[in-house]
């Protein structure tokens, strides 16, 4: 099955490239129109807002890229390389998280380009690499 590419970020593995993230609308309208869901809405402020949440995960995703300096995706969780429609405008957020290596690489990569110990956060617990509440 063809998989529409929703976004892309340029990423190299030593410097970032200063190359611009793209995110396509498009790619992203055309995706949500092939829902399975019941809960599919014709109503204008819904879609938009639907739509709105699945721009910003992608969006998230690529910026995650950046972030981590990585051109590599994970099995699950934010870096994962596919995104269901369905998923894509559910409003829980569990499925939209970085996995504990993700966090992990920030924090290094974090220290690494300022020299600091970045601040803590709470997430949660890590569980075989993964985010549990």
């Amino acid at each position: 099955m063809w998989k529409p590419v929703l976004g892309r970020a340029f990423v190299t593995l030593g410097e970032p490239s200063g190359r611009p993230i793209r995110v396509s609308f498009e790619a992203t309208e055309t995706l949500l129109a092939h829902r399975t869901s019941s809960a599919t809405s014709s109503v204008r402020i819904v879609h938009d807002r639907e739509l709105a949440r699945a721009l910003g995960r992608v969006l998230a995703h690529e910026i995650g890229h950046v972030l981590l300096g990585a051109p590599y995706h994970d099995e699950v969780g934010l870096m994962r390389p596919t995104f269901y429609p369905n998923e894509l405008v559910d409003p829980d957020r569990a499925r939209f998280r970085l996995t504990c290596f993700g966090i992990d690489r920030l924090t290094n990569r974090i220290r690494t380009m300022t020299g600091r110990e970045p601040e803590a956060f709470d997430e949660g617990t890590c569980v075989r690499g993964h985010i549990v509440r």
